[in-house]
């Protein structure tokens, strides 16, 4: 995705938030802002503008991601001197508050294939990476689902701790992608966001090379070597023949700030 921020003096706070060309209501975005105008010296009219290239409340962290953005380029554009850990504080306390996501910002902030050690904020949360080149993910959209529902159903939440509690220690044991993507499978069947079609998705994208599939709230992923992308594409094609599903290398450094 890509945030771009325009700053200008104004008479009080002002945060307009769009996406392309049409204002949106993203209260995570905009308390961002709100939060870090607390640091600036005068008041500023800021626009924000989000371009992202997935759905939004399927499951692919654009929450976390617009809010991330959003931090890094009003930092730059208002000189406030925070450094990256501080800035995506002010985009995790964001997200927590509006119940979008609990961990998501701190993985976006270091980038690439990361194990979330400890919970908590950039800079209190351990986060460790797991080396991921040569690997393609494959992902399509399968509806939405919001996170705030999922975090608020205690039945749910107890079910994501317990199964995710056992994947975390087992994914530390051997951290590598393939027994990342497999733990990941067995987590989405045991908290409930895999049916029997999905199953059957499943085993015939690992057929055709694949090196796992899984889900992700609403998002069908899987991880494949380059080679064996094309046989996996088929796949989603068949499975998905109206859905677009997209392709995407595993960027290794994080969000950052992109000169115009």
């Amino acid at each position: 995705m890509l945030t771009e921020v325009e700053v200008r003096r104004s008479h009080r706070n002002i945060v307009v938030v769009k996406l392309g060309s049409k204002v949106v209501d993203f209260k995570v975005t905009k308390r961002t802002v709100e939060e870090l105008l607390k640091l600036a010296d005068k008041p500023y009219r800021v626009v924000v503008t989000h371009r992202f290239q997935v759905p939004i409340g399927s499951g692919f962290g654009s929450s976390g991601a617009g809010a991330l953005s959003t931090a890094l380029a009003v930092n730059e554009a208002l000189k406030l001197g925070l450094t990256k850990v501080e800035t995506a504080k002010a985009a995790h306390i964001a997200e927590v508050k509006y119940r979008t996501g609990l961990g998501d910002v701190a993985g976006q902030l270091v980038g690439g294939l990361e194990i979330r050690k400890s919970p908590g904020a950039p800079g209190v949360g351990l986060v460790e990476k797991v080396p991921s080149s040569e690997i393609t993910v494959v992902c399509a959209p399968l509806g939405i689902y919001k996170t705030s529902s999922m975090i608020t159903n205690p039945s749910m939440k107890e079910k994501i701790n317990k199964v995710g509690r056992w994947a975390l220690s087992s994914f530390l044991a051997q951290p590598t992608p393939s027994r990342f993507i497999q733990l990941s499978a067995r987590f989405a069947e045991e908290v409930g966001f895999v049916d029997a079609a999905l199953k059957k998705f499943m085993a015939a994208s690992v057929e055709a090379g694949a090196l796992g599939f899984s889900v992700k709230k609403r998002v069908a992923f899987a991880l494949v070597r380059e080679r064996d992308v094309e046989e996996v594409l088929k796949v989603f094609d068949a499975f998905l023949p109206k859905t677009r599903y997209f392709t995407s290398r595993i960027d290794p450094y994080g969000a950052r700030v992109v000169e115009k």
